[in-house]
C-alpha cells in the first residue's frame, strides 16, 4: 500500500509536549498511527475526526496527516481538521488492516486517542492498535484496545481510549 501524506498548518492553544522538559525522563516519538484491524460490517474506515492526546489535550496540529490508503478526496488531513463537516475514508476494497496516522515535528508522548465515527457505525474501527515509530518504517505497538461492539458507537459521538 502507498503512504498518502497531507500537510496541515492547524495549531490550536495548550498544545503539550514534554521532551526537552528539564528533568524530565518522558521519551517521545516522531511518528504515532491507529492500525485499524477491522471494521464492523462494511468495507472501509470512516472518520468525522481523530486525535492523538496527551493528558487530554490534543498533540496534532502543523505535522503531516498520513494513512494507509484514502478514498479519492477524503485525504488523512480530514480526520484532523476539527471540522465534523470533512471527513477521512480509507479505500473501500477491504484490505486490512488499515491505518491513520500523524508525523509530529518533533517528538512527542501520547497517553490517549480518540475517533469520531462519519456515515456509518458498521465503519467504525472494531480494533485499534496504537503504534509509535522514531523512523516511520519500524513501528511499536503502545497499546491496543477493543472498541467494543457496533451498537456502542454513535454516528457524529467521540470516543476515546487511553492507554492502560
Amino acid at each position: 500500500m502507498s503512504i498518502n501524506q497531507w500537510r496541515i498548518g492547524r495549531i490550536g492553544p495548550g498544545k503539550q509536549n514534554l521532551i526537552g522538559v528539564p528533568g524530565s525522563s518522558v521519551v517521545g516519538h516522531l511518528y504515532w498511527r491507529m492500525l485499524i484491524s477491522g471494521v464492523f460490517g462494511e468495507a472501509g474506515v470512516d472518520l468525522f475526526e481523530a486525535e492523538f492526546l496527551l493528558s487530554g489535550v490534543d498533540q496534532t496540529g502543523t505535522g503531516t496527516a498520513t494513512s494507509s490508503s484514502n478514498y479519492p478526496g477524503q485525504p488523512p488531513a480530514l480526520a484532523f481538521d476539527n471540522d465534523t463537516n470533512t471527513r477521512w475514508n480509507s479505500d473501500f476494497t477491504n484490505s486490512w488492516p488499515q491505518w491513520l496516522g500523524y508525523t509530529f515535528l518533533s517528538p512527542v508522548n501520547i497517553d490517549a486517542v480518540s475517533v469520531t465515527v462519519a456515515i456509518s457505525t458498521q465503519r467504525a474501527p472494531a480494533n485499534i492498535s496504537v503504534q509509535y515509530s522514531d523512523d516511520g518504517s519500524v513501528w511499536t505497538e503502545s497499546w491496543n484496545v477493543s472498541t467494543g461492539v457496533v451498537g456502542d458507537w454513535t454516528l457524529g459521538v467521540r470516543r476515546q481510549f487511553d492507554k492502560p
